[in-house]
């Protein structure tokens, strides 16, 4: 099997997923779970907190998928076997998923103090 496709289609599936989970999380649609989201202690106080600093942070995962995603596209039409293109979207992806969560964490405690005061 070609190496890129190897490569290529892999980062473009799971750009695809998290752009797809960013989706849900704007939808409010996706709950508490023990599988995925941001799972920090901050955000998993209940089901209120989780679905409103997801919700806060929807636009930073659509853009973490985003550009996981085009990684994955510029893979198979540069045809670049360096691992360039998939080492950039890597680092494109967490950079974003870094601020998601920090947007997330800031929501969840905005959330806690409201119920607090």
């Amino acid at each position: 099997m070609n190496p890129l496709l190897i490569l290529g289609i892999p980062l473009i599936l799971i750009g695809v997923t998290i752009v797809g989970l960013g989706a849900a999380s704007k939808a409010e649609r996706l709950p508490i779970n023990s599988i995925i989201g941001i799972r920090i202690p901050s955000t998993m106080v209940d089901n209120a907190t989780w679905i409103r600093s997801h919700r806060a942070a929807w636009a930073w995962i659509c853009i973490a998928g985003l550009g996981l995603t085009l990684a994955g596209v510029l893979v198979l039409a540069t045809k670049d076997e360096s691992g360039l293109w998939a080492m950039s979207g890597t680092a494109w992806l967490l950079a974003f998923i870094g601020i998601a969560t920090a947007v997330a964490s800031h929501a969840a405690r905005n959330v806690t103090e409201t119920k607090n005061s």
